[in-house]
């Protein structure tokens, strides 16, 4: 979570003053239903829970889906209708959160209020969605019709984390400075707009709150390494090793006999053992990213697989004829591997819903202009010549340090870099063939 909350540490400060006895006895009481940053451990999000007056660590995603679950207070539409939205601008400052007509309030939050995510001004009286809230003025209602409210209800709900009875438990969050409601779409981006509201706090002072432990069932709690992880295989369910330069994978990881989880992504792994075939509670298998060349045959007594990431396996050029053992499996991705043909069957795996897969497809290199129109039918894919003049090409995306041309077997170079021969080429050169403008904005490397 320190990356996630390392863009808010300038957020609002709360300075408390050095705390006595008596005042240490109040704090927790005086911050109920407030959100805590703990400004010396950047990133650790604390919730004092209104109804004990205890302090609660928000970990992450998982431990705020929790929280949301096992303290919310559900709450009918019409009510929810009676406190005030908060500030819609608060959500500018997340870029991954779209404001499609940049009025302030993000399209999540104008699904749920009923405006129209594609006009600053629904009503069309001439002021925005969310200059209209602020005034408390019905954005639906042309003429400035005045919302209803019912501040009693909002400062009995302030520090309370309510949920939609009738909207599917879509999350808000009443917060006790203001008295307004928050939207909160997703636990992700519900914890980082909670850590922009959260209320600066030092170590001292919130030492001064009794803390309680959140319960995180132990299907859902994430290991990231294995070092935690193999302090009680038992209790391992998610196991996180992507990014780690293993070469082989370590066989510590079979001890994990209830993982139901395993991200394996981004190394350099060139084989799977057949022990993987142990893991038989696994759902999600990510092997993406690696230089596998193949597969164990034992791929397929996971059967309770619903997940396989094989993706940027460029040596991978087949898989067993075991995967089709797979009936639970929904999602396939093998896209920027070397497979050609999929086995007999694959196709109708009975739950099979997403399948990624473009295998090289036999073109005439001289075709490439008739392409122009579909060009990113060309990424990432290799075209094998029909003359026999040529070598295989690959078309790729740009920024990758590779040539811009390819040599025929006659010796004569086939520039697809706008026509610009590569200094040290062979002496006769022929750019015609191609028309430059189709590969401009791509790169093409020799593949022989």
């Amino acid at each position: 979570m320190k990356r996630i909350f390392a863009v808010i540490i300038f957020c609002l400060f709360f300075a408390f003053p050095p705390a006595g006895p008596a005042q240490a006895a109040s704090l927790g009481e005086k911050l109920k239903g407030y959100f805590l940053l703990q400004v010396q451990s950047p990133g650790k999000v604390w919730y004092v829970n209104p109804l004990d007056g205890k302090r609660y660590y928000i970990k992450d995603v998982i431990y705020a889906t929790e929280l949301f679950k096992q303290y919310g207070l559900g709450i009918t539409n019409a009510d929810l209708k009676k406190i005030p939205v908060g500030s819609g601008e608060i959500a500018k400052n997340f870029t991954y959160i779209v404001d499609s007509d940049k009025d302030g309030l993000n399209d999540k939050l104008e699904a749920q209020l009923g405006t129209n995510k594609a006009k600053a001004d629904t009503d069309a009286d001439g002021t925005s969605d969310w200059e209209e809230l602020k005034k408390l003025a019905d954005p639906l209602v042309a003429g400035r019709g005045r919302l209803q409210f019912d501040q009693k209800l909002a400062n009995r709900l302030k520090g309370r984390i309510l949920l939609q009875v009738q909207d599917k438990g879509q999350v808000w969050y009443v917060n006790p400075k203001d008295g307004k409601r928050y939207f909160l779409p997703d636990a992700a981006a519900g914890l980082n707009l909670l850590g922009h509201l959260a209320l600066g706090i030092t170590d001292a002072n919130l030492n001064l709150i009794a803390k309680k432990d959140l319960y995180i069932p132990p299907e859902k709690i994430s290991y990231w390494g294995l070092t935690e992880a193999l302090k009680n295989p038992a209790k391992v369910y998610l196991l996180h090793l992507t990014d780690q330069n293993y070469e082989e994978l370590p066989a510590a990881v079979m001890q994990f006999k209830n993982l139901t989880e395993l991200y394996l992504a981004a190394n350099y792994l060139k084989t799977v053992p057949k022990e993987i075939g142990s893991l038989t509670k696994l759902r999600i298998l990510d092997l993406g990213w690696n230089r596998l060349e193949s597969l164990p045959a034992e791929i397929g007594q996971l059967t309770k697989l619903e997940h396989l990431e094989l993706a940027g396996n460029r040596g991978l050029a087949s898989l067993p004829d075991s995967i089709l053992n797979l009936r639970e499996l929904n999602y396939l991705s093998l896209t920027d591997t070397s497979i050609e043909k999929l086995p007999e069957g694959v196709k109708n795996l009975p739950k099979l819903k997403i399948l990624h897969f473009n295998p090289p497809q036999p073109i005439d290199v001289c075709q490439l202009p008739m392409l122009g129109g579909d060009k990113q039918r060309l990424v990432g894919k290799i075209y094998t010549c029909q003359d026999a003049d040529f070598y295989k090409v690959v078309v790729t995306e740009p920024g990758e340090n590779i040539p811009y041309f390819f040599l025929s077997q006659s010796g004569k170079v086939i520039c697809l870099n706008g026509g610009q021969a590569p200094a040290g080429s062979a002496s006769s050169v022929n750019c015609a063939l191609v028309d430059h403008a189709v590969c401009s904005a791509y790169l093409c490397n020799i593949r022989e």
